[in-house]
């Protein structure tokens, strides 16, 4: 892996953990703590300066990364999208204006 795919790699892990915990946090009114955050940001960085030396090392990481936060929060995020794309009863036909 070199150090391009590295830090794609990076970016997309660090795009789906924080989609995720955004999502499952959403699905209960709430925003995620700062803290998450903060972590995500540390994390980006710190495998970024590590993408410059060591890109396998580094995007390997970020994969595993990814790959935690699909196991953990993957199913509640699945949950609260499947939720809120359920179709509901319909409330009965509306007529149009311009129909005869």
């Amino acid at each position: 892996m070199d150090q391009d795919k590295a830090n794609a790699t990076i970016v997309t892990a660090l795009g789906v953990s924080g989609a995720l915990v955004l999502v499952k946090a959403g699905a209960a009114g709430d925003l995620p703590p700062v803290r998450t955050w903060v972590g995500l940001t540390f994390a980006g960085l710190a495998l970024s300066v590590l993408a410059q030396s060591q890109p396998e090392i580094a995007g390997g990481i970020a994969m595993l990364m990814m790959c935690t936060s699909v196991f953990v929060y993957g199913k509640p995020a699945w949950d609260a999208i499947s939720k809120a794309t359920k179709p509901g009863k319909k409330s009965g036909a509306s007529k149009s204006a311009y129909s005869a």
